[in-house]
């Protein structure tokens, strides 16, 4: 079924319709044992022989009636689908059976998550979907910026953040106070990162629809973030869309310690004043942890859009290979 069909003479329509044969055939016999044991159950059946006969009555109306020139079964698929009602069930707490209201709010979240956009120079605009960023004990090494990147504080202070991608901003940054209120014990600590005020989110005059969607996505989860994270967060995307900018792209995949770079850069450009709280708790703790959060976030949404060009590139040199010895 990888060639296309290019005709209804083709013999493999004799095939289809004889393997369609061949299921009621099998489900006629009588195997003596109980139930259907030795027999596909009834979903699996007809779901075989409905899409087995499908096939072949709609290759055939293709062919003769809208005068295609070819068809490919293969395409006929339903992976986006099946990743689609995947994404529900994960973002409804791994339930496999999801109800209206959760997937009409997983859809909300998608939504607002792909609102974020990054431009790379080599592989174009792209979109953050992940947010998987495990602090645990692991964080960035303190390294010295490498020379080809002592230039970039001054690109990214000409960075901003458009009103559109705010709201993805604000959900990195919750997703982050998160993440690091959970550790905390100190009432003060706690307070200096998020507010647990229902519609308290401190981000100056920006009218509060800006973050209506953000309001119905939290339900108690996501903590509200204090205008400190959200700034932060901000400054990494400024940072991070420099270093994939045409000037920079190259030689940001050239090292090996993309993170480290990344995050040291991200640190000295905010260059945050420390002050430590009553428990004894530096500020800067706070700034290092969210950095480090942000650029994983950032990098892992940005790894898996150069590891999709490679495999279509791949994809794409098999194919002329292909064609070219079998002369198509």
């Amino acid at each position: 079924m990888c060639d296309p069909f290019r005709s209804t003479n083709d013999s493999r329509f004799a095939f289809l319709n004889k393997t369609v044969s061949w299921l009621e055939h099998w489900d006629t016999m009588n195997f003596k044992l109980k139930g259907r044991q030795g027999k596909l159950s009834n979903e699996t059946h007809f779901a075989l022989t409905h899409t087995l006969k499908t096939f072949s009555i709609m290759i055939e109306y293709l062919l003769n009636t809208e005068n295609f020139h070819y068809v490919l079964p293969g395409k006929f698929q339903t992976d986006n689908l099946e990743l689609r009602f995947s994404q529900y069930r994960q973002l409804s707490g791994g339930n496999y059976n999801v109800s209206v209201r959760q997937i009409i709010e997983s859809e909300k979240k998608l939504k607002l998550i792909g609102l974020l956009h990054l431009k790379s120079a080599k592989c174009g605009t792209f979109c953050l979907r992940e947010f998987s960023a495990e602090i645990g004990e692991t964080e960035a090494t303190a390294i010295s910026i490498p020379l080809p990147f002592q230039t970039i504080f001054d690109e990214c202070s000409t960075v901003i953040v458009a009103d559109k991608d705010l709201p993805s901003v604000v959900f990195i940054a919750g997703y982050i106070a998160h993440k690091l209120v959970s550790g905390l014990s100190c009432h003060i600590c706690k307070q200096e990162l998020c507010s647990n005020q229902e519609l308290i989110c401190e981000i100056g005059e920006l009218p509060k629809e800006t973050f209506s969607l953000i309001e119905i996505l939290s339900r108690g989860g996501l903590k509200w973030p204090k205008k400190f994270l959200i700034d932060i967060v901000a400054n990494v995307y400024a940072v991070f869309t420099c270093l994939i900018s045409s000037k920079y792209e190259q030689c940001f995949l050239a090292v090996s310690n993309q993170r480290d770079i990344f995050v040291a850069i991200a640190l000295q450009f905010i260059n945050h004043p420390d002050f430590s709280c009553d428990c004894g708790t530096s500020i800067l703790k706070f700034v290092g942890k969210s950095v480090f959060i942000a650029a994983n976030v950032m990098l892992n949404n940005y790894t898996k859009l150069l590891n999709d060009s490679r495999s279509a590139s791949k994809s794409t040199k098999k194919l002329r290979k292909l064609s070219t010895l079998t002369g198509k």
